[in-house]
């Protein structure tokens, strides 16, 4: 008994640590850089009632940096319908170009971000480093929550 839970624990801590390695695991269609940043959001906006997703913007000043721009609508109750802009910086994160990232510029940069702005605020030091630490455990729980359904991890296909 002691040994299944130990082995439990193991298999758990490993999708952790997968999660936290390949975060934002996303359809074919959003890169993870955008579902990160938006799970960011979600997390850093915990008293929100609702987050419509407007659009985004991708602008990558290479080598420096790859900023992923969010524009959204945040539902309150006190306020009613509030526009919002978030925007997540990601550092260069390859030593030598290749096919790859060239053909996919974002995938030449982290998919965690280094700085984070919220309505132009700069959101940084403790509270990014929590807010990842929360998207990171968001994410990590969902993986485990698929597993445990059988959905599995990440999807291979083009259907998501």
């Amino acid at each position: 008994m002691k040994r299944a839970i130990q082995f439990s624990i193991t298999i758990q801590v490993a999708l952790l640590i997968a999660v936290a390695l390949v975060p934002g695991c996303s359809g074919p269609r959003e890169d993870v850089r955008v579902t990160y940043c938006k799970d960011l959001i979600t997390t850093h906006l915990v008293s929100s009632q609702a987050i419509r997703w407007k659009s985004n913007e991708n602008e990558i000043r290479r080598p420096e940096y790859a900023k992923i721009t969010l524009i959204f609508e945040v539902k309150r109750q006190d306020i009613g319908s509030a526009p919002m802009r978030a925007a997540c910086f990601y550092k260069f994160a390859v030593a030598d170009e290749n096919a790859m990232t060239h053909s996919d510029p974002l995938s030449a940069y982290a998919t965690v971000p280094y700085r984070m702005t919220l309505n132009g605020e700069s959101v940084d030091g403790p509270v990014l480093n929590e807010a990842v630490t929360n998207t990171v455990l968001k994410q990590g729980k969902e993986l485990l929550d698929r597993v445990k359904k059988g959905g599995g991890g990440h999807s291979t296909t083009d259907e998501g």
